[in-house]
């Protein structure tokens, strides 16, 4: 008690809230000091008291400064009695933060007092509030209302409390009044058309009156009943009112939304023009839940939660059961996501809610992990199959995959934030592989290869995500990347066929022909005999983030020279180091996908990801650019190129019906003393790529022959060791395995044959070029343009 009594002084001292207060900041430092580490004789001194009861680190981000001001949402009565009119009325009031309500989301104490000159006011528990720790208003004011034709040059602030205390008395008088009364919303839709353009009812869930003594006397106030307008202009009208609003306006509560709304009576999408009217920050996909609900948009993301939860209920994931006393609970995350059609514009409000798995224990709480994502190398030679054997293609995506394998291992999560309510004390026993779990790709793999196993596919020994079906109907493929599977048939009907294979047992989302796969854009011509691939949405997208408006920018070639190791002594902040990596990572992932031309360049920059210069990040920013000026190559694949020997035709780029289907440029393992053996390495590493994309073509049903891989190449010398008329001592010093390469030239599997390095392709993966040696690479890269 001595603890809490000299911070609860402190903290009104501080806060300059009235005294008697003293009882409601008493609770709060105690609410504060449960998750604060308690150093005692008998307990760890390393945990909060919180940490010790539920065995997990609390959440500390709803958290500010008690006696911070807030501004809490009005109901909508009070702003239709507001005499400044419906249109002008402020739409929040503020109050004091005095303390929180709950541990588990931001359920906050708020002390309004009254402004009638009265001493003491009411507390409110509210959810849509915005806190302001940098400001201390004096709300005991009580001016007169201000002149309507000043408030240009008012003080914006002063404005806000004068316009809100001509009315607050009556507002005060009528809240005990409106608590009680159950307002039919029904009814009020039907005959008042102002209360269905307005914005639905605003939280005010309980309030309690506090005067000169230190007790209190507890009313509840009843969340109101939400029902949202049907009509088209209703809902126009209401979303305006709700996303165009200004100043601090915030949406519904959690508590007011299900009152009297299922899911099915929640807003659908609002219509796209007044999307693209809002804030942008609005339109990036929240982090947390508090930033969910602070948003405009807050009623079509608890749309989506609500959504979420009731598939997981339907799917029987977990039993909401009370967990045995000292149980590991995982906490959980809510996990947002505003997904935007080919264009680039907001189709979709997603929630997911996920476990962190980054509490499980290997041995205890999982013990194998592993995703299936298939090999963009397998991916490409797969979209040439399509080509050359003229496949049906389908692209299908499983609805909540992972919750479709059972989960073995005995896990507790949380119950899913914002409706805590429903299952007070409870935690959710997992049946099935919730999304965030260590094993929840690896179940799913496990499950989604037993089915299409038992249904006579067979698993690709060159790819573990690539499955093939050979019956007399003809071939099939399903390629998976996790959820996501292109299906390739020799019919429509077997297509079908295959398709029925996984609807049968799972809900999927059949998307048509594959036109969009993993962020690739694909135009097959099956009339023509062409396939392009390219990323043009991607880069954009990228380039922007990393390089921001590059049209002044137009580098012709991708790098301008290798860049120097920082010198001795600098070190890059962290700010640096995340910005530097993060570049890198997205223009990686470009350039195994569909750029070739971009190996050799990241290949040295990403040299540096642990302390680049300044130097390196203009370099990134180079590539950048280079890429969004050239975002309209795409790789083509043509039935009648003259390259379907399936040969390659550089040491480490690989062709298949004209276009690049493997490329790599990496520095070497092992140190060489010369360029020869240099070569002779390179040609070891060439060399694994090849097998492996021969034995693909096998699986496929390309290759059924074995005639050998050809690598190309302009060293004589390093075509001599592999046929050991060299390997005298001066070569003696290369490890045992890079030979291999001599075995699989003696077992005729590959072949080497020379060529002169003016017409190898190599060049540009193994040292920056030239401008003019640049556009030559381009060219032989084969890229067509869009």
């Amino acid at each position: 008690m001595r603890i809490l009594g000299e911070r609860t002084r402190a903290v009104l001292k501080d806060s300059s809230l009235p005294a008697f207060l003293w009882a409601e900041i008493m609770r709060a430092v105690a609410f504060l000091r449960n998750l604060i580490p308690y150093h005692g004789r008998k307990v760890d001194g390393s945990k909060s008291p919180y940490e010790l009861r539920y065995g997990r680190k609390p959440d500390l981000s709803f958290l500010s400064i008690l006696g911070s001001d807030a501004y809490v949402v009005r109901h909508q009565e009070e702003i239709r009695r507001n005499p400044l009119g419906r249109h002008l009325a402020d739409r929040a009031w503020i109050g004091k933060l005095i303390g929180y309500s709950s541990y588990h989301g931001a359920l906050y104490r708020i002390f309004r007092p009254y402004r009638d000159g009265r001493p003491g006011g009411t507390i409110h528990e509210v959810r849509d509030v915005i806190i302001d720790e940098g400001s201390d208003f004096d709300l005991y004011a009580n001016p007169d209302l201000p002149d309507l034709q000043q408030t240009n040059t008012d003080n914006p602030t002063r404005q806000k409390v004068e316009a809100e205390q001509a009315y607050d008395t009556e507002a005060s008088a009528a809240e005990s009044q409106d608590a009680a009364e159950d307002h039919d919303t029904t009814s009020d839709t039907e005959s008042d058309t102002e209360s269905i353009n307005s914005e639905v009812s605003d939280q005010s869930t309980s309030a309690s009156s506090i005067g000169d003594e230190t007790t209190a006397v507890y009313a509840t106030i009843a969340p109101k009943a939400v029902q949202y307008a049907t009509t088209p202009r209703a809902d126009r009208q209401r979303i305006e009112s709700l996303v165009l609003a200004t100043t601090i306006q915030k949406s519904p509560s959690k508590n007011q939304l299900t009152a009297g709304a299922a899911v099915e009576d929640l807003p659908d999408l609002p219509p796209l023009p007044l999307l693209q009217s809002v804030d942008p920050k609005w339109l990036e996909s929240p982090q947390t839940l508090a930033e969910a609900q602070a948003s405009p948009l807050w009623p079509w993301w608890w749309r989506a939660m609500c959504a979420e939860k009731k598939q997981l209920e339907i799917l029987s994931v977990w039993k909401a059961i009370r967990p045995p006393k000292n149980t590991k609970i995982l906490s959980g995350k809510w996990v947002f996501k505003l997904k935007m059609n080919a264009s680039g514009e907001p189709a979709r409000f997603k929630a997911r809610w996920v476990a962190r798995g980054f509490m499980q224990e290997e041995g205890v709480d999982y013990h194998e992990t592993f995703a299936g994502t298939g090999r963009y190398e397998t991916l490409r030679v797969l979209l040439v199959a399509i080509l050359l054997l003229r496949l049906y293609t389908a692209h299908v995506d499983v609805n909540l995959a992972y919750l479709n394998a059972v989960l073995k291992e005995q896990i507790y999560v949380d119950y899913p934030h914002g409706f805590e309510d429903e299952a007070p004390g409870q935690a959710c026993l997992l049946q099935r592989s919730l999304y965030g779990l260590k094993q929840s790709a690896y179940n799913w793999y496990l499950t989604l290869g037993n089915l299409l196993i038992k249904r006579g596919f067979q698993r690709s020994a060159a790819d573990p995500c690539l499955y093939t079906l050979r019956t007399n109907q003809g071939v099939a493929f399903i390629f998976v990347y996790v959820d996501d599977m292109l299906i390739a048939a020799s019919s429509e009907d077997l297509l079908n066929r295959c398709k029925r294979y996984v609807s049968a047992q799972w809900s999927i989302t059949d998307l048509g022909p594959v036109s969009h796969y993993l962020g690739l854009k694909i135009e097959h011509d099956r009339e023509g005999g062409r396939l392009r691939i390219s990323q043009r949405a991607y880069i954009e997208k990228i380039t922007a983030a990393i390089a921001g408006d590059v049209s002044r920018q137009t580098p012709s070639t991708p790098i301008s020279e290798e860049p120097r190791a920082a010198a001795e002594g600098h070190q890059a902040t962290k700010s640096a180091i995340k910005t530097y990596q993060s570049a890198v990572g997205s223009l990686m992932h470009a350039m195994n996908v569909s750029r070739p031309d971009l190996a050799y360049p990241l290949s040295v920059l990403s040299r540096f990801l642990t302390n680049p210069t300044d130097e390196h990040l203009r370099e990134v920013k180079r590539a950048a650019a280079y890429l969004s000026h050239s975002s309209n190559l795409a790789i083509e694949y043509r039935i009648d190129s003259t390259d379907n020997t399936r040969r390659s035709r550089s040491g480490y780029i690989f062709y298949l019906a004209g276009g690049p289907v493997a490329w790599a440029s990496q520095q070497q393992k092992c140190t060489a003393k010369s360029s020869t053996e240099a070569e002779y390495l390179a040609y070891s590493e060439a060399g694994s790529e090849a097998i492996w994309l021969q034995r693909l073509l096998r699986d496929i049903g390309i290759q059924k022959d074995k005639e050998p891989v050809t690598l190309y190449t302009d060293s004589e010398p390093a075509i001599a060791m592999t046929e050991n008329r060299k390997a005298h001592t001066k070569s003696r010093h290369i490890e045992t395995h890079w030979h291999w390469i001599r075995e699989q030239i003696q077992e005729r599997k590959i072949s080497l044959r020379h060529t002169p390095g003016s017409t190898l392709v190599a060049d540009g993966l193994t040292k920056a070029l030239t401008k003019t040696k640049h556009a030559e690479f381009i060219n032989r890269l084969r890229f067509y343009r869009l």
